[in-house]
């Protein structure tokens, strides 16, 4: 026992530690958005596996020192490998509560390697219950004060998952992969992440899927409303992780369409993008020359990436006496909030009323794409206006006697669920006089 003490106050003292990288990926924008940080012990040791490392740090109260240490070797790699994007760090709450934690070693640390702290993110992973709530939200506080963004990790498997998310409002909150395991098979597990994200969507956090696996988990999740997913699927955590995802990953089946089916394919607005790196002073000059224009789509490599609204930009522009000086050099994706909604081209108008409402945002306007590539852009009033007139139609084929749908509308639901490959049962009765 002392023997192995001794081996981790030498792992923790040289930090004899390395650090592998997962990619988070950004559903929206195709692409990598952030890497979370997996330590590893040393390859020749029976410290190697994190379970055991970690562990053995319990055991013999070294949690603290060896959080530090492992901070301080995922940093130095992320910078060593000049990686563009955020970097998801892992810190469990017993350390953030612990009396001798000093407040700003990180923060120190990332200014030495010039490291800016709004490109990490503390990933809260808890392994203990937590019941001080209150020094919890005073440690987090102080993290948000110096720039970072604040995670949830393993959202469902934890002690006390949703009374943290409460009380800590995190600005990412990662679903256990237990839930993501065969949710395209499993009905109970589609429902709960429907409702994070939903829940989600109501707080303004972004949701992160963990343990994508499979095509079909892919697809689900994403059908969800999912903004983020990391897992094998995409890539396995390395140290020296990949910058790019394959496009071939995204591209969904192409869905058996039936003329009956109304798709959102017939309410496409073709409007001409603009790079998201177009500068703001540009995007003015653009809006002025066409009053019409009420908003923009910013897409790299025929990749949406964003959705910018006229009245948004202007108002961020001239917030203050000296916008246009201030942000007029800035590219335009600086003012870009929130992801947009992107949908195929053949998706039902049904499934995406279902999908907007279930998100709780509120959204003027999607993204419509062809085999993952920018399209055109819908407004949400053409899609209700769609809807409404489409409930006309099936109520001009309802039986006049029953006030029941007629042959025409059933019929669109079934061919709209065989396009879907959804199981379903069809019961249709009448009572007589």
């Amino acid at each position: 026992m002392q023997e192995l003490h001794q081996h981790l106050q030498d792992i923790i003292e040289h930090q004899k530690l390395s650090s592998l990288f997962q990619p988070i990926v950004s559903l929206a924008n195709k692409d990598i958005y952030a890497y979370e940080a997996l330590i590893r012990g040393p390859s020749d040791s029976s410290l190697h596996n994190p379970l055991n490392l970690f562990s053995a740090a319990e055991r013999f109260g070294e949690t603290l020192a060896l959080e530090q240490a492992c901070r301080k070797v995922s940093i130095r790699q992320f910078s060593e490998l000049h990686l563009s994007k955020k970097l998801f760090l892992n810190v469990s709450p017993e350390v953030l509560l612990d009396p001798n934690f000093k407040k700003g070693e990180t923060l120190a640390f990332l200014n030495q390697l010039g490291v800016s702290a709004s490109r990490v993110v503390i990933e809260i992973t808890e392994h203990q219950p937590t019941d001080n709530y209150q020094l919890m939200r005073d440690a987090i506080s102080h993290y948000r004060a110096m720039g970072f963004e604040i995670a949830l990790d393993d959202l469902g498997a934890g002690y006390s998952g949703l009374r943290l998310w409460t009380e800590l409002m995190p600005d990412y909150v990662k679903i256990d992969r237990h839930f993501i395991q065969d949710i395209d098979k499993d009905p109970i597990k589609f429902n709960f992440v429907r409702s994070i994200q939903s829940m989600a969507s109501a707080t303004n956090c972004r949701v992160i899927a963990e343990g994508v696996e499979t095509e079909e988990e892919y697809h689900a999740v994403e059908k969800i409303g999912v903004q983020y997913s990391q897992g094998y699927y995409f890539a396995r955590p390395k140290a020296n992780p990949i910058t790019t995802i394959e496009n071939e990953l995204f591209k969904i089946e192409s869905p058996v369409v039936f003329e009956a089916v109304t798709t959102i394919s017939e309410i496409i607005q073709p409007v001409s993008p603009i790079s998201p790196h177009t500068l703001n002073s540009e995007v003015l000059n653009i809006f002025q020359k066409n009053s019409q224009l009420s908003m923009l789509p910013l897409v790299e490599k025929g990749i949406a990436k964003g959705l910018l609204y006229k009245d948004h930009f202007l108002t961020r522009l001239f917030a203050s006496r000296f916008g246009i000086e201030l942000y007029g050099r800035e590219p335009v994706h600086k003012l870009i909030d929130k992801q947009p909604f992107v949908f195929d081209q053949h998706s039902a108008i049904e499934d995406v009323s279902q999908r907007l409402t279930n998100t709780l945002r509120t959204d003027r306007a999607f993204i419509i794409t062809e085999n993952g590539l920018y399209k055109g852009i819908a407004t949400v009033m053409d899609l209700l206006q769609l809807i409404t007139t489409q409930q006309i139609q099936n109520a001009q084929h309802a039986n006049p006697l029953t006030l029941l749908p007629g042959i025409t509308p059933i019929n669109n639901i079934i061919n709209r669920k065989i396009a879907d490959k959804a199981h379903f049962c069809i019961a249709y009765g009448f009572s007589r006089l």
